[in-house]
């Protein structure tokens, strides 16, 4: 027998947040949350590991250059992956390539 658990956006995060792998924020979640409910419009199996290596979280612009050294300007990652900022305070999420 199966068992389906329907999540919201704030069980969601919850959920993750409680993941002892977790490396995400609460905001960060909160948007991947939003993008995964975007871009699959049935229901989704929460596969922790998927949203593991799907997504990466940096704190700033200058974090997100350091990893990508080929890159010299976030419009350069953009040529590559999509860039979602999180928050006011400079936090980005990407699609690592």
């Amino acid at each position: 027998m199966t068992m389906i658990k329907i999540l919201d956006k704030n069980d969601f995060v919850n959920e993750m947040l409680n993941w002892e792998q977790n490396k995400f924020s609460a905001e960060a979640l909160k948007v991947i949350f939003d993008i995964e409910e975007e871009i699959n419009d049935e229901y989704k199996r929460l596969d922790k590991t998927v949203i593991y290596t799907s997504y990466h979280e940096y704190e700033n612009e200058k974090e997100l250059l350091d990893d990508y050294r080929h890159c010299d300007t976030i419009e350069d990652v953009e040529n590559h992956t999509t860039v979602w900022r999180i928050s006011d305070s400079g936090g980005l999420l990407i699609n690592p390539f």
